[in-house]
């Protein structure tokens, strides 16, 4: 299932990198990246329903899959740092940065976040 999502993720993300710097933006590869995250919710959400009556691991695989070759799981935390970067560039004064700022404040949400879904998840 890791190499499901990994080695799709390594071919793939040079190639949305490149489409972001041609395009003239990042939007279009980040969309493309939240669409792949949220058919991978909904795979998980479809193999945790059918559990009973279905096995998991062609949905857990396919979820693998598609979000690999949609970026990856990681443009989750790509997108939030970009949003946060762009917010706090249209706040921005002349001499006045709060961009590193809030990427670390972001970052320490996502990591609390990992461990509490971590603890969550075992029990």
């Amino acid at each position: 299932l890791q190499l499901g999502s990994s080695v799709p993720t390594l071919l793939i993300s040079p190639i949305l990198g490149a489409w972001a710097d041609g395009s003239g933006g990042r939007k279009k590869p980040l969309i493309l990246s939240l669409v792949g995250l949220t058919i991978y919710g909904g795979l998980q959400v479809a193999a945790t329903a059918t559990f009973k009556i279905l096995s998991v691991y062609p949905f857990m695989l396919l979820a693998e899959l598609i979000a690999g070759f949609c970026g990856g799981v990681m443009t989750l935390f790509a997108t939030s740092f970009a949003i946060a970067t762009d917010d706090s560039r249209d706040e921005m004064r002349h001499g006045d940065s709060t961009v590193a700022l809030r990427i670390g404040i972001a970052s320490a949400f996502q990591v609390l976040g990992a461990i509490i879904g971590g603890i969550l998840a075992s029990v």
